[in-house]
């Protein structure tokens, strides 16, 4: 689109295809499970968390 007109090309890549959702399915999938089995476990179990001693305040 240039200057508000649609113009034919045959170069670029083309949006909205086929394999797009699937291959974000399997890419996220990955993402979700390295967050989940790797970052999450050392945020909630790492060396640096204490305990709050002054619980409920």
């Amino acid at each position: 689109m240039e200057d508000w007109r649609y113009n034919r090309t045959l170069s670029g890549t083309p949006q909205g295809g086929v394999a797009s959702p699937l291959l974000a399915k399997i890419y996220l999938d990955r993402l979700d499970q390295f967050v989940e089995h790797t970052l999450l476990l050392e945020y909630i179990r790492g060396s640096k968390l204490q305990m709050n001693p002054h619980p409920g305040s």
